[in-house]
């Protein structure tokens, strides 16, 4: 039987070492308010919403962390003070900070678009934020801040090298759908971004991560879960080549819009009756 059916059950006791639980706790914290007081520079000195939305935005996709944590079979250590607990699994309060720190990082992709969209550009941001979280994510799951259950494809010294190209994927592609709605969004409607951290992160995570959810909580075996694994690395790298189709459409394409709702003519009984008949 898969180890990932028999339950997601620590050992007794599973608590971090009180210098991790300072350094991942509170100058995680820190940071995180010091990010917030820059998106609200940017705001009202700038004149520069977007960072003050991301940052909001990665708030809310926050609460989607014990989702992720139970479909991935991750625990935080029991001594960090909790945010919130869904399905049973508490967040640390810290998360939800961390969330919006790499929400911003979508506003710099989107700067960064605004100049041109290419596959190296692209894939320059997926590796850039896949180093970071390995270095974010890593270093945190090796001083025992959380721990995988079961049987993990990619774990590799205690944490799952997955959760970076799930990570880069899903934060990458808020700078394109930014590209593609702020200019669409005028005034007050700018505030429908906040959901683009949502939309992006949870779209990008299930798109190239439903192998690893198939690999963690079906009854496969370890060489299938690490099969899984693979197509969900390259679901991921798809995924990042899209982005580039979508924002460099054809020439062709460029010239096709969708017709005005305005000077559409809806067909009279007179209308359809000629085109029976005719």
């Amino acid at each position: 039987m898969n180890p990932n059916l028999v339950g997601n059950d620590l050992p007794p006791g599973f608590e971090v070492d009180p210098a991790v639980l300072f350094t991942w706790q509170y100058v995680s914290t820190a940071i995180g308010i010091l990010l917030f007081l820059w998106t609200l520079y940017f705001a009202f000195a700038k004149r520069d919403s977007l960072p003050l939305l991301m940052f909001i935005g990665g708030l809310l996709l926050s609460l989607n962390d014990p989702l992720y944590n139970s479909l991935f079979h991750i625990r935080y250590a029991e001594n960090f003070p909790d945010a919130f607990v869904g399905f049973g699994i508490a967040t640390p309060a810290f998360m939800p900070l961390a969330y919006a720190g790499f929400s911003i990082v979508g506003y710099f992709v989107y700067r960064s678009f605004r100049a041109g969209v290419s596959i190296r550009k692209v894939m320059s941001f997926w590796a850039l934020i896949f180093v970071v979280d390995i270095i974010f994510e890593g270093i945190a799951s090796s001083l025992g801040a959380f721990t995988f259950d079961g049987n993990q494809p990619f774990e590799i010294l205690g944490w799952g090298f997955y959760l970076a190209w799930l990570n880069a994927i899903g934060f990458m592609s808020i700078g394109a759908l930014l590209l593609f709605m702020v200019p669409r969004l005028p005034g007050w409607q700018k505030l429908f971004l906040i959901a683009v951290p949502i939309l992006c992160h949870l779209g990008g995570v299930f798109a190239s991560g439903w192998p690893l959810m198939i690999a963690l909580n079906w009854d496969v075996s370890a060489p299938v879960a690490w099969l899984l694994g693979v197509v969900s690395l390259a679901l991921s790298l798809v995924f990042a080549w899209s982005i580039v189709a979508l924002a460099n459409p054809s020439s062709d394409a460029e010239h096709q819009h969708l017709p005005d709702l305005k000077n559409l003519k809806i067909p009279s009984g007179g209308d359809i009756q000629a085109v029976r008949g005719g």
